[in-house]
């Protein structure tokens, strides 16, 4: 007969969870009373249709009252469109970034947090379609009235997630698409403080994102930290190539160019390292 459970074994088999998923809404619905809510987390493994979209949008309206309940539904209608269609994914997106202009934080925040997860990532490859709806997302919830502190971080984690995934990715048209997309985003919210932190747990094998992240702190994080003397934190991030990274010719050229050239003309600097 088949269990909830089973929804979730077989979820990248749609043909198998869409009939699953009707038979067991069915069978709640001879011996229950079924919930909106619970509708909502059946239907979630069937093949979105027009109709079954349509559906959706009802039952999203009829628990759209409950914050925590929408938190659940962004989800639950994204996940649907993910096992069907890239085309139901652009449309999900578009419908999500709209409706986000009105949302509450905690909703946008818990849609990104998705986002950024696992399962998420696995989906990667229909991005280059969606950049738009998601870099309205983004802006949406840095614009928030709310805190925004949280989500920044989540971001940046979000940008150097996508470094990751497309780094042995075949198709280098839409890889390049996805990492130049990554860039925007990471270099549009990065603190300087905090970036290595965002950084340092991406294993040594992703050779190509350390070495963008390489040119990423030579270009905007590093003469940021010497404009403000900041010389422990630089030293801390170059202590961070040397662990992560065997060798990068551009991290080297930097540290050269700091002893022979910078630290020579900043008096501030040379006080800062007690010479």
């Amino acid at each position: 007969e088949g269990r909830k459970a089973d929804l979730d074994l077989f979820e990248k088999y749609p043909e198998i969870t869409t009939h699953l998923s009707i038979h067991l809404l069915a069978q709640h619905e001879s011996n229950n009373i079924v919930t909106d809510s619970t509708r909502l987390e059946f239907i979630r493994y069937q093949s979105m249709t027009q109709n079954l979209y349509d559906k959706f949008l009802l039952l999203m309206k009829n628990t759209g009252s409950d914050v925590f309940q929408r938190q659940k539904n962004y989800v639950l209608l994204f996940q649907c469109a993910l096992l069907t269609n890239q085309q139901f994914v652009k449309t999900v997106f578009q419908f999500i970034a709209k409706r986000f202009a009105n949302e509450q934080f905690i909703v946008i925040e818990s849609f990104f947090n998705y986002l950024t997860s696992a399962q998420a990532k696995l989906h990667f490859q229909i991005l280059p379609d969606n950049l738009e709806s998601i870099e309205t997302i983004i802006n949406i919830a840095m614009n928030h009235l709310q805190d925004s502190y949280r989500i920044r971080s989540e971001i940046r984690t979000y940008g150097t997630n996508l470094l990751q995934c497309v780094e042995y990715y075949r198709n280098q048209e839409a890889k390049k698409i996805i990492q130049e997309f990554a860039w925007k985003i990471i270099k549009k919210y990065y603190s300087c403080g905090d970036f290595a932190s965002h950084v340092r747990s991406i294993p040594k094998s992703y050779t190509e994102t350390w070495r963008q992240i390489a040119d990423f702190h030579i270009s905007d994080i590093y003469p940021a930290l010497i404009s403000e003397s900041k010389v422990s934190t630089l030293n801390d991030s170059l202590d961070m190539f040397k662990t992560k990274v065997s060798y990068l010719p551009q991290i080297d050229s930097f540290i050269n160019s700091f002893f022979t050239k910078t630290l020579l003309e900043s008096e501030k600097i040379q006080s800062e390292l007690q010479i």
